[in-house]
C-alpha cells in the first residue's frame, strides 16, 4: 500500500510547489485536496490556456462555474448606502436601476430619488419614503417597492457603502472628497431630483470615460474590484456580462446610455457634470478634511484596541460583535493615506479572522489578501498574511 500511495503523494507535493512558485498563488492543502481562494482560482485559470485545462489538470480547482445561459436583458439594482462607522441599518442614499439590453446595445439608467414616497400601511404617506424604508423595513423589503416604481423586475442587487465608493473613486483616480460632495449635494431648487439625476449623469460619464480602461484590466484585478462590492451576482457571471458589454462597445456612443427618472421627472432638472478641480495638496490643508480623517483614525484605533482586549480576555463573541460590521463595510477605505489605509486593512482582517467562527471563509479572506499583496509587490504585508494564515490553522 505504501508503494502505491508514495508516487501519488509526491505528485501532489510537486503540484503544490509548482502552483506557488510558478504562479505565486497562496494555497491550502486539506488531506489530498489542494484548495485555492477565489482569487487564487482566477490566477490559476489565467495561467493555463483555458479553464478546461485547469479542470482536467492534476490540480483540483473547484467551483469554476461557466454559464452559457446569460440573459439577453439584465436588470441590476445599484444601491448607494448611507451607513458609516458600524451602522447596521443604513439608508438608501442613491437608487439606480441599470437595465442592459444586449440586443439593442442600450443601457437605461432608471433613477429614483431617495425622498420618493412609498405606500404606507394606510396608503400614501409622506413620512414613509424610500431612504428611510431601507433603514426601518430593511433593504430586502424595500426592493419590491423599488420594482413597483421602476416597473421593472430586479435580477441582481449591488449594495455599495460610503467606504466602497471611496475605494472605487480612488481606483479610477477620481478625486474622492470633491466627487462625494457633488454626488451628495441637495442644495438645488428641486433638491433630491437634481441630486439623483446628477448621480446618473456621473455614472454615464464614468462609463463613457473609464469602461474601456476597466475592460483591459486582467481578470484577477477585476476580481479585486468586485470583492469591494456587496452583491448577489457571482463573480464569474458578472465577469461574463462585463466581457459581453465590452464586445458591444456600447460605451463609445453616449446615445446608447439613456437616463430616466421615476416615478416622474422634474422639468427643472438639468444635466450637471462634475468639474474636477481638487488638488491633493490643498485638500490636506483643509481643516474639515483633516478633522474628519483624524476622527476616523481615532475611531478605528479605539475599535482595534477594544477588540484586541476582548480577544486577550478570551471573549471572542464580544470581539466579533464589534468588529464584524466595520469589517464588512471596509471602513479603512475611507483613509486617504495609502500606507495607513493598508495598515488598517490588515488590522481589521486580523481581528475579523481571529474572531469569526467561519474558519474556511477566514482562510479564503487571508488567501485573497496574500494574493492581493503579491500583485501589489508588498512583501511586508504578504508575509504578515502568511503568518496570520498559520495562526488560524
Amino acid at each position: 500500500m505504501k508503494r502505491i500511495y508514495l508516487p501519488f503523494i509526491i505528485i501532489i507535493t510537486i503540484s503544490i510547489f509548482a502552483i506557488y512558485f510558478f504562479f505565486k498563488i497562496p494555497i491550502i492543502q486539506k488531506g489530498n485536496e489542494v484548495m485555492l481562494s477565489p482569487l487564487g482560482k482566477i490566477l490559476a485559470a489565467n495561467s493555463f490556456e483555458s479553464l478546461k485545462e485547469v479542470e482536467s489538470s492534476s490540480i483540483a480547482v473547484n467551483n469554476i462555474d461557466i454559464r452559457n445561459d446569460l440573459k439577453e436583458e439584465v436588470h441590476l439594482l445599484l444601491l448607494g448606502l448611507d451607513g458609516r462607522k458600524g451602522d447596521k441599518n443604513p439608508r438608501c442614499d442613491a437608487v439606480h436601476l441599470l437595465n442592459f439590453n444586449f440586443k439593442k446595445n442600450i443601457l437605461t439608467i432608471i433613477s429614483i430619488p431617495r425622498g420618493t414616497a412609498l405606500e404606507g400601511p394606510s396608503g400614501k404617506n409622506e413620512s414613509v419614503y424610500l431612504a428611510n424604508s431601507c433603514h426601518t423595513n430593511g433593504i430586502a423589503s424595500t426592493i419590491p417597492e423599488i420594482e413597483k416604481i421602476a416597473g421593472q423586475h430586479v435580477d441582481y442587487t449591488i449594495k455599495i457603502g460610503f467606504s466602497q465608493v471611496l475605494g472605487i473613486l480612488r481606483t479610477l483616480q477620481v478625486p474622492t472628497t470633491q466627487t462625494l460632495q457633488f454626488l451628495r449635494n441637495r442644495s438645488y431648487a428641486v433638491g433630491d431630483y437634481q441630486r439623483s439625476h446628477n448621480q446618473a449623469v456621473f455614472l454615464k460619464d464614468m462609463i463613457t470615460k473609464h469602461f474601456e480602461l476597466l475592460a483591459k484590466l486582467p481578470k484577477p484585478l477585476r476580481y479585486l474590484a468586485y470583492r469591494t462590492l456587496d452583491t448577489d451576482l457571482d463573480f464569474e457571471e458578472a465577469n461574463m456580462y462585463f466581457e459581453l458589454l465590452s464586445k458591444t462597445a456600447f460605451y463609445k456612443d453616449q446615445n446608447n446610455i439613456v437616463l430616466e427618472t421615476k416615478p416622474f421627472a422634474s422639468p427643472y432638472v438639468k444635466d450637471i457634470h462634475l468639474a474636477l478641480t481638487e488638488n491633493k495638496t490643498t485638500l490636506t490643508k483643509d481643516p474639515d478634511y483633516n478633522a474628519y480623517q483624524n476622527n476616523l483614525k481615532q475611531y478605528m484605533d479605539n475599535l482595534i484596541s477594544h477588540t484586541d482586549t476582548f480577544i486577550k480576555n478570551n471573549n471572542k463573541d464580544a470581539a466579533y460583535k464589534i468588529i464584524s460590521t466595520p469589517y464588512a463595510q471596509k471602513i479603512w477605505l475611507q483613509i486617504e493615506n495609502n500606507s495607513l489605509r493598508l495598515k488598517y486593512q490588515y488590522d481589521f482582517l486580523r481581528l475579523y479572522v481571529l474572531t469569526s467562527p467561519d474558519r474556511m471563509n477566514n482562510s479564503t479572506l487571508i488567501l485573497d489578501f496574500i494574493t492581493e499583496m503579491e500583485i501589489l509587490s508588498n512583501m511586508d504585508y504578504l508575509n504578515k498574511g502568511k503568518n496570520l494564515l498559520t495562526t488560524i490553522n
